[in-house]
């Protein structure tokens, strides 16, 4: 049974609030006014994290219905402003990401592309997506599709190298 990161309690198999950056117990999300059944409850909590949580109980507040709304309108402003490491979480920043697949000498017209999928896939938020998940087949699934993507950058490192060596080749002749 996992445990509660606020205030230490277990949280049952379909018990708690799937969180941004985790879980808490049912007790934890009816302080800050989460409702099981509960649309808005159930939307704004996968956009609230720990931290935020714990703060709102800390000055006995109620969460706002309209988070999700201004958590994605942030996300929205800070993709278009350029990479957001914090959807990531296991990138620290944009350049570590590319040293990890090897993408960081693509011609500029790949790099362009290269990055408009990373601020995609960063702003779908695939750890939130991964939180959620119950099933075996469901986690299954992620997983296969979250390889297939590794490979793809791979693929996208090979073109960009192949397209390299044919411009050389062509302006050889």
């Amino acid at each position: 049974m996992a445990e509660c990161p606020i205030d230490g309690s277990k949280i049952g198999f379909m018990g708690g609030w799937v969180l941004k950056d985790g879980e808490i117990c049912n007790d934890c999300g009816k302080k800050v006014g989460f409702q099981k059944g509960d649309s808005k409850s159930n939307t704004a909590a996968h956009y609230y994290t720990i931290d935020e949580v714990r703060a709102l109980i800390d000055k006995g507040e109620q969460f706002d219905p309209d988070h999700a709304q201004k958590v994605r309108d942030e996300e929205t402003k800070r993709s278009q402003a350029g990479f957001d490491p914090t959807t990531i979480p296991a990138m620290k920043n944009r350049q570590e990401f590319l040293d990890k697949y090897g993408l960081n000498h693509l011609d500029p017209e790949t790099s362009e592309i290269v990055n408009q999928i990373v601020d995609q896939m960063s702003s779908i938020g695939f750890s939130r997506v991964m939180a959620t998940l119950n099933g075996l087949m469901d986690r299954y699934q992620v997983t296969m599709n979250q390889t297939q993507i590794e490979q793809n950058w791979v693929l996208i490192k090979q073109q960009d190298e192949t397209n390299k060596l044919l411009r050389k080749l062509v302006n050889k002749q």
